[in-house]
């Protein structure tokens, strides 16, 4: 079967988010799409490459995942291509 084009990721920052510390994990919240589509994803497996914790996005396409500033969330499913996210500012 051919891999279809892996994902786009929208991350959701709160206000909170931005103004803490750099140093301070919160959570992350996001959706998983499927790149060049509004098909939201399905148990997507969402990794922070850091602490080698993950999550699962759900029916939606929309997970949470705790992350800080620098660290970079691998985005993977069967058939899709990975996708890496750097979380920024």
């Amino acid at each position: 079967m051919k891999a279809r084009h892996f994902l786009f990721l929208i991350l959701l920052f709160g206000n909170s988010f931005i103004k803490k510390s750099f140093a301070q994990a919160l959570i992350v919240k996001g959706v998983v799409i499927e790149k060049g589509s509004n098909v939201r994803v399905a148990l997507a497996e969402i990794v922070n490459g850091r602490t080698k914790t993950g999550t699962l996005s759900n029916e939606l396409g929309m997970f949470q995942i705790l992350a800080k500033i620098g660290d970079t969330l691998l985005v993977k499913k069967k058939n899709l291509n990975n996708h890496q996210v750097l979380l920024k500012t």
